[in-house]
């Protein structure tokens, strides 16, 4: 005899309950016979005063052997996530005597934050009440990825969600030789997060993501910062509780054998944008640091020894191309000072506080065909504006010379630095002093084609002049607490 609770059947009861109750309410879950057939039977829901007056109210018209208890009082995501009151001897074959969530109710779930991911097979797609439950998912970024058989829900707007189902899709696609059987119970473990239980034929990946290594969060580096070597303790850490996937060898020039582990970073459990970030051992050096942005390829920030090397995009659709494909499109990083700001805080946690950078920071104009290359620093300080360092605090290790060589160059004529051959521009006024044309460019308030040339060429000849004496910049990053860098970059 097959016995289905009033209260929680179809997606009408799941609505129904969160308009009622802001999580859902409380329900109880009560042991009683129907005919001859000992069943679970649920209902809510109640508020919580209700629901536990209830419970401990129930008697039951049956003493049925075995059975220990016969009410509990669950919230929606305990309901959801519980195992069968009733006694094993109890349950038939097709489980119709216990209590089963309606299909299609974890997505339900995964749009108010109870679990983060769901997974169900495809033919659940036959059913009207399932495709209600996937269509007000759909609306509150709820998507699924299909493998074999199942779709696998994820939030769109939570990084870990991403994550899990990621690795869950992974396991599907790459290991066609485990049964279906073994893959439904290392679904049913993933999915409902129950870490106690063993199956030894879950994958190293899919029990390593358990330990919380693939995800972190800026509270992560805090819980190292009383360490002797943070960086290291990291570095083990993670090495540890990440798969092979993670890891990276490669060998220098110099004959040793740097490893970088990558791991998702996230500025707490509200941003869904993932940022690459990499943890490096140089075996020779025995040196640990760590690099965010792009491992091995073009663009990043690293901290070598005390020195930040920062390579970064010069342009505006390249550095898009960067937040896309390392930083999660994150635009709260959309320039390199908030990017720094990040980097400097995570420096700051792991207690590596003296910093310097040689600066030779670059940007690019556009020249007919061409981007060609700006000093930056140096137009700034030509026409009297700060270093792009100098809202974070970080100061040119030797201001006064370097003040002292670059008032040498304000007041004079372009035509006076640059060769006139170079110029084919009339409309360019050769008699504008470097501090005049340095603050035009700056300003966008030029209509010379050739300003651009004349400017990559400015930067480049000073450049040369003070990056022997001029271009370190230092910081302290004790002299500041966490918050002045976090405001920068959230």
């Amino acid at each position: 005899m097959k016995y289905i609770s009033d209260n929680l059947k179809n997606f009408e009861d799941t609505l129904d309950a969160f308009v009622k109750f802001k999580n859902g309410g409380y329900w109880i879950k009560k042991i009683d016979k129907k005919g001859l057939d000992v069943m679970e039977i649920v209902h809510g829901p109640y508020d919580k005063k209700t629901v536990v007056e209830l419970s401990n109210n129930y008697t039951s018209k049956y003493n049925i052997k075995n059975i220990k208890i016969y009410s509990k009082v669950y919230s929606f995501k305990e309901l959801l996530l519980s195992t069968p009151l009733i006694d094993s001897t109890y349950i038939t074959n097709d489980n119709d005597n216990i209590w089963k969530p309606p299909k299609g109710i974890f997505i339900f779930a995964m749009v108010h934050n109870i679990v983060n991911i769901a997974v169900y097979k495809e033919n659940d797609l036959l059913s009207s009440d399932f495709n209600k439950f996937v269509r007000y998912g759909d609306i509150n970024d709820i998507v699924y990825i299909s493998s074999r058989k199942y779709m696998i829900f994820y939030n769109l707007k939570n990084a870990e969600s991403y994550i899990k189902a990621k690795n869950l899709y992974r396991l599907i696609e790459e290991n066609i030789e485990i049964k279906d059987e073994n893959i439904d119970k290392i679904i049913k473990l993933y999915t409902r997060a129950d870490e106690h239980q063993k199956i030894n034929i879950m994958p190293t990946y899919i029990k390593k993501y358990i330990k919380n290594c693939e995800l972190i969060d800026l509270s992560f580096f805090k819980k190292y910062n009383k360490d002797k070597y943070p960086l290291k303790s990291i570095f083990e850490h993670l090495k540890e509780c990440l798969n092979n996937n993670n890891i990276f060898s490669q060998s220098l020039e110099d004959n040793s054998i740097e490893i970088s582990i990558e791991v998702n970073l996230i500025y707490n459990n509200k941003d869904y944008k993932p940022k690459k970030i990499y943890f490096i051992y140089n075996n020779i050096k025995e040196e640990y640091t760590f690099e965010l942005g792009n491992y091995g390829g073009d663009y990043s920030i690293k901290l070598q020894g005390n020195e930040i090397i920062i390579k970064l995009p010069e342009n505006k659709e390249k550095w898009n191309k960067f937040l896309l494909t390392s930083l999660g499109t994150d635009t709260n990083l959309n320039n390199i000072e908030k990017l720094l700001s990040l980097f400097l805080y995570i420096c700051k946690s792991v207690k590596k506080t003296k910093l310097f950078i040689d600066d030779n920071r670059i940007t690019s104009c556009k020249y007919e065909k061409n981007n060609l290359p700006v000093y930056i620093n140096i137009i700034r300080e030509l026409a009297g504006y700060k270093s792009i360092y100098n809202n974070l605090e970080i100061y040119r290790e030797k201001e006064k010379e370097f003040t002292q060589k670059i008032n040498k160059y304000r007041n004079i004529k372009v035509k006076d630095l640059i060769i006139n051959d170079l110029i084919t521009d009339e409309d360019l006024n050769l008699d504008k002093t470097l501090e005049e044309i340095s603050l035009l460019y700056l300003k966008n308030q030029y209509k010379y084609k050739e300003i651009c040339l004349v400017i990559s060429v400015i930067s480049k000849l000073l450049y040369e002049k003070i990056k022997e004496c001029c271009s370190k910049f230092k910081v302290n990053l004790k002299e500041n607490n966490y918050e002045f860098y976090k405001n920068n970059f959230m």
